[in-house]
């Protein structure tokens, strides 16, 4: 056992009292463990707020990790991480798992944050009862995120309320490569999933995207613009403000963005989309959208988080998660 050098030495929240570093393995778990002793983590009762994003209310995984870091619960046992997480540049390769992440911290930033190359996150339930945006993955100072891999987590409740355009359930800003799949996106206040204003290559897929101010968005900058992103096989439905699929370009029109093979849904009829009830923006730019099938899939029981389909949904046939 030794000291966790990838972990700040200001730690706050992880709930569950100990992190154990063992054969590559960091633990998160609800008992002290009599061998834990020598690589606990310290923890600040009172947080300061601090400009640097490096502040004492957020797990920080350091540059130098390499792809050898894995966080998840002790085995048996669900563990809660409170506060920021913070994958930094250099950190490639960590992996998230099976933990309860709640973000809120005091100064309101993003969490989970990524600025690593192939880091995965699995498994989790991820929210901060909307108080900010939930995932970033990679930023234009901190550092781009190639191969971002978000795959069987639940994201829920993210973002201020009231909306305020700005919050997000997953936010791809200035990534390459990053895959969201199987996720169940659900009461986030803005975006689902916003892929602004450099998002290349993401792969959208197998993932229900429900009752979010917006599905997804595809969207660009004054001098960047997000292209060749495939959202395909998904349950988009109930978005609360605009539309389940929309785009937004501030300067150049993103390209090879593909919208197709998803179930799609709006009751509304100020934002029904075209085809009408589909929820997807008509003549939607930087964006090919079809071979969609536009239905109300009868989730089980969406107000309590059940987003099971019949077997006579006529959605069913859509690849994404029950």
């Amino acid at each position: 056992m030794r000291r966790i050098p990838w972990i700040s030495s200001t730690v706050v929240g992880i709930t569950t009292a100990d992190a154990v570093y063992s054969s590559q393995v960091a633990y998160a778990n609800g008992s002290r463990n009599s061998a834990s002793s020598a690589s606990e983590v310290s923890t600040a009762a009172e947080p300061t707020a601090a400009a640097n994003p490096s502040s004492a209310a957020e797990s920080a995984f350091s540059d130098g990790t390499g792809g050898s870091v894995v966080l998840t619960s002790y085995p048996g046992e669900t563990a809660t991480l409170a506060g920021r997480l913070w994958i930094k540049r250099g950190a490639d390769g960590v992996r998230v798992e099976d933990l309860v992440l709640e973000g809120r911290n005091p100064q309101g930033r993003p969490s989970p944050t990524v600025n690593a190359n192939d880091v995965v996150f699995r498994g989790n339930d991820v929210s901060n009862e909307h108080t900010a945006i939930c995932f970033v993955i990679g930023d234009d100072q901190y550092g781009d995120a190639d191969g971002t891999v978000i795959e069987s987590n639940r994201i829920h409740d993210c973002g201020r309320l009231p909306p305020t355009n700005r919050d997000h359930g997953i936010y791809v800003a200035h990534a390459s490569h990053t895959m969201i799949r199987d996720n169940l996106i659900y009461d986030n206040a803005d975006r689902g999933v916003q892929l602004y204003p450099d998002a290349t290559g993401t792969v959208v897929t197998g993932n229900v995207i429900d009752g979010n101010g917006e599905g997804i968005i595809f969207g660009g900058d004054q001098d960047e613009a997000s292209s060749d992103n495939v959202v395909e096989g998904n349950l988009i439905t109930g978005s609360t403000i605009r539309f389940n699929v929309e785009s937004h370009w501030q300067g150049p029109v993103g390209t090879g963005n593909v919208v197709r093979g998803n179930c799609v849904w709006t009751s509304r009829s100020d934002y029904p989309g075209d085809p009408a009830g589909s929820g997807i923006e008509p003549a939607i730019d930087g964006v090919r959208a079809a071979d969609n099938i536009v239905a109300d899939p009868g989730y089980a029981d969406q107000p309590a988080g059940d987003f099971g389909l019949g077997d006579d949904s006529p959605c069913a046939s859509t690849a994404a998660v029950p």
